[in-house]
């Protein structure tokens, strides 16, 4: 907790932890002085507590934990933060109703779900009496029957939709609560009435030594498990509390505040499953005591918190269309963004409903900001009304599709491609659900690069083959899954694996490898171009004759060729070696081309900030060139009240700035647009709107910019948003009842309606731009590491062999120079004799900046 500013209310804790840790005695006969310290510390932090008004008084009585939830809500409804998610669950309540033909309003005769905006934050957990029988009394099936997700929704006596304590709908309502983030501190308190009384509840339940919230053997090896460390026990008679616990070591001690000077004492004899884990009767309880709270500790700490997140949220949608709405910034989030509640939304059949006149149950200003209303998208289609109840929220999803999967046979003379049904992949259609790391979310991408697709066991979204990390899709076992890299997909240990680069166990047998077996789609190789070989990117290969083998790749940007040549897109086999990772002969017979280092690229090179740089793909310009003369109109001269229909951004900005009472021109949404896409939008906004490059800071993310993003998604998007834009038509038909019921809507009317259902979209949907990796300097980075790699495993091949016995590399580069100090792990003297019989000069060099 080091990490909090004083003005965190934790810090009040991390303060008291360090005092405590800095005093720790040995054992009771320690000095007077130091048990009065402790005793003016606890003093300290009451007071401290009391001038927060957390406790009434400094003698005030409270239940054990009381002041700690308190402390994490101070001062009231602040902002959350990531220590916070240390002690605390999030819980997402879904509720579902059938609805009825009986109710007055619309929007209650068909189906319709609530939902929390964010997952609400839970300190308290409080075992009831009530709950022992039904769970046998063990503490772990409670607690995973509590925050799993695949389990029966509860049955409500009525639906939410209540007006001045009236029920006004008649449907059945049924409520599935789970848990999308665990603490690392478990918490579990014993019903407080309970500890005042005679019988106390804690006689009912069993506490395990270890909680295991998942099942299988991978969430065990993330540290998904809890492990009891200590408890509480509570004196009715003298209001007192003693404390068990358990040490790192496995030493119990108990503590009690009134005795020994405030010191804890160890007990040698007692062991866990004996005296702190078990039924209160089993544990050798102190006389007169009650067990009043337990404390567990999660053995993976945040890494097992993130990978119970993902594997929750994944279930969540699976289950129930239940997705996090990630912000556009354009960055993998972070530990502390993922430990505070972010915004969720249903998906599917689920259409939110935007107004509050409409909600007429919440007009609570808190049940109007902290819950959203859904109802069905096919409302307004009489023939689908029904009263039966929704699709019940625990149904499973279709099977799978096949995947198609780029392999190596055993053929050392043939790269091929295995197709399982369908013998192709997704015809090109708007369904076609293709997003790749690479930043690519459009179909065409892959049509046009003739690139081959994978796609993910879990998502079910497509990707390029090529754009793996590292070639990891290229050489799959037949039957062996695949996952993409979206936090919700691949499993924790699996991304930790990939995060590492791969080294061959056994040098000799790698370097034994037919070439071609090691040249696979999604790999960095050199290529040769005249006499230099130059760093690329392995996209797919193809045979001629049957014979000879061409591989398509992809040149690193920032090489520097020869006379301005532009190198070919295929190069044969003979003309393509990988890192030739420890064979330091070969590395000799290769002059090296000049190029840029990956380590010596900009972070932010290709994305938004330089989008002059990002040209726009034929799909944008078909997209947006129709509608150029309208976003110029928007940009020079925008009209709210004539355009609103037609732009919907511009409604919305009018809308807001009236709210407000100040204009307001900036949008902050980009909908599940990628960066790539966002850049290539902007690059065109600035090249073909007049006008549109000199005053930039007037459209990007403004109402121009806005309505471009909003064009696209509208075409790339225009059979799913079919239904969406029927209802809304439906909607404004009902809205307007002079209007002919029979009259059809105007072409017109039903493009403004398409571009209505694409800006909900725009701002409804999750985008994916966190999963977007530069996969080109991705790639060189990898390669760059196994190319100039000095250590034991290495061996001769790290001691600087490039170009040794065929001359110097171009323009006389010195690749080496400005590497990553960690690419020398120490391990061998680059001095070292190369060869055998080789003359040893470790003696006598001067200096190396390799050697540490």
């Amino acid at each position: 907790m080091s990490e909090l500013a004083d003005e965190d209310s934790l810090s009040l804790l991390s303060h008291a932890f360090n005092a405590r840790t800095v005093l720790q005695g040995p054992d009771p006969s320690a000095p007077d002085d130091i048990a009065s310290i402790l005793f003016a510390q606890r003093e300290t932090i009451r007071q401290d507590l009391c001038d927060k008004k957390i406790i009434s008084a400094m003698d005030s009585f409270e239940a054990i934990f009381t002041w700690l939830g308190s402390l994490l809500n101070y001062p009231r409804n602040s902002t959350m933060k990531f220590m916070h998610g240390y002690f605390q669950l999030h819980m997402i309540d879904v509720r579902s109703c059938s609805g009825s033909p009986s109710n007055e309003s619309s929007f209650m005769q068909d189906p319709h779900w609530q939902m929390v905006r964010k997952p609400r934050a839970v300190f308290h957990l409080q075992l009831q009496r009530s709950a022992a029988e039904q769970f046998d009394g063990d503490v772990s099936k409670w607690f995973r029957h509590l925050i799993q997700v695949k389990k029966p929704p509860t049955k409500t006596p009525s639906c939410w939709c209540v007006l001045d304590g009236e029920v006004r709908c008649n449907g059945t309502a049924t409520c599935l609560t789970f848990c999308s983030h665990i603490p690392i501190t478990l918490i579990i308190e014993i019903n407080d009435q309970d500890t005042q009384g005679h019988d106390n509840n804690s006689l009912s339940w069993h506490f395990p030594q270890t909680i295991r919230p998942l099942d299988g053997k991978a969430e065990e090896r993330q540290g998904v498990v809890y492990d009891i460390i200590g408890r509480a026990f509570f004196s009715p008679a003298s209001h007192h509390f003693i404390a068990r616990y358990i040490t790192p070591d496995k030493h119990i001690y108990d503590y009690d505040g009134m005795k020994l000077g405030g010191y804890a004492t160890v007990d040698r004899k007692a062991k866990i499953n004996t005296h702190v884990a078990g039924t209160h009767r089993l544990i050798s309880p102190p006389p007169r005591y009650n067990t009043c709270a337990v404390i567990y500790h999660l053995r993976g700490g945040t890494e097992a918190q993130r990978y119970f997140s993902r594997h929750q949220m994944a279930s969540a949608q699976q289950v129930c269309n239940v997705k996090f709405v990630a912000s556009h910034n354009g960055s993998q989030l972070s530990d502390s963004d993922l430990s505070i509640p972010r915004e969720i939304r249903l998906c599917n059949d689920a259409l939110p409903i935007q107004s509050d006149f409409k909600r007429f149950w919440a007009q609570d200003t808190t049940i109007s900001t902290k819950y959203v209303d859904y109802v069905s998208r096919k409302k307004f289609q009489p023939t689908m009304k029904s009263s039966q109840p929704p699709p019940s929220i625990s149904q499973s999803r279709p099977p799978k599709h096949k995947r198609v999967k780029l392999f190596v046979p055993d053929n050392d003379d043939e790269i091929s491609i295995q197709q399982p049904l369908p013998p192709q992949p997704p015809s090109l259609t708007p369904e076609y659900d293709f997003y790749c790391r690479c930043g690519s979310r459009e179909h065409g991408d892959l049509q046009e690069e003739s690139e081959v697709a994978i796609q993910c066991d879990n998502c079910e979204r497509w990707s390029h083959v090529a754009c793996q990390r590292d070639g990891r899709a290229s050489n799959l076992a037949k039957k062996e899954p695949f996952y993409c890299d979206t936090p919700d997909c691949a499993p924790y240990s699996d991304r930790v694996l990939l995060a590492q680069i791969r080294r061959p166990e056994r040098v000799s047998r790698h370097i034994a490898v037919p070439m071609a077996k090691r040249l696979l789609p999604g790999k960095g190789a050199l290529a040769r171009h005249g006499k230099y070989w130059y760093p690329v990117r392995i996209k797919s290969c193809r045979q001629l004759g049957g014979k000879i083998t061409l591989y398509t790749v992809k040149w690193w940007r920032h090489c520097s060729f020869k006379l301005d040549t532009q190198p070919p897109l295929e190069v044969g086999e003979g003309d393509l070696v990988d890192a030739l990772y420890g064979d330091h002969k070969h590395r000799r017979m290769i002059r090296l081309g000049r190029w840029t280092h990956a380590h010596e690229v900009p972070q932010h090179e290709d994305i938004i900030a330089n989008f002059r740089h990002i040209p726009y793909s034929v799909n944008i310009d078909e997209a947006l060139a129709p509608h150029s003369q309208l976003l110029t109109n928007i940009l020079e001269q925008p009209d709210p009240a004539k355009m609103r229909n037609a732009v919907p951004v511009l409604g919305y900005l009018a809308d807001l700035s009236e709210k407000t009472g100040c204009k307001q021109t900036t949008v902050p949404y980009c909908g599940d647009l990628s960066l790539t896409d966002c850049a290539q939008i902007a690059n065109w906004v600035y090249h073909r709107i007049p006008g549109a490059s000199k005053q930039i800071v007037n459209w990007l993310n403004c109402a121009t910019y806005a309505h471009a993003c909003t064009i696209v998604i509208a075409k790339r998007k225009k059979n799913r948003l079919q239904e969406m834009a029927e209802n809304i038509l439906a909607e404004r038909h009902s809205a307007a009842p002079d209007m002919d019921s029979k009259s059809l809507p105007t072409p017109e009317e039903e493009a403004n309606a398409i571009l209505q259902a694409a800006w909900l979209d725009l701002q409804l949907s999750c985008d994916m731009s966190a999963m977007d990796v530069d996969v080109d300097l991705e790639c060189l980075g990898i390669l760059e590491q196994r190319m100039f790699e000095l250590s034991l495993a290495a061996g001769a091949a790290g001691n600087e062999q490039w170009g040794k016995d065929a001359g110097t590399h171009q323009d006389r580069w010195n690749p080496y120079e400005g590497l990553p100090e960690h690419w020398n792990h120490g391990d061998r003297d680059p001095y070292a004799p190369e060869f055998e019989g080789e003359l040893d000069v470790r003696g006598f060099h001067i200096h190396s900046g390799r050697l540490h």
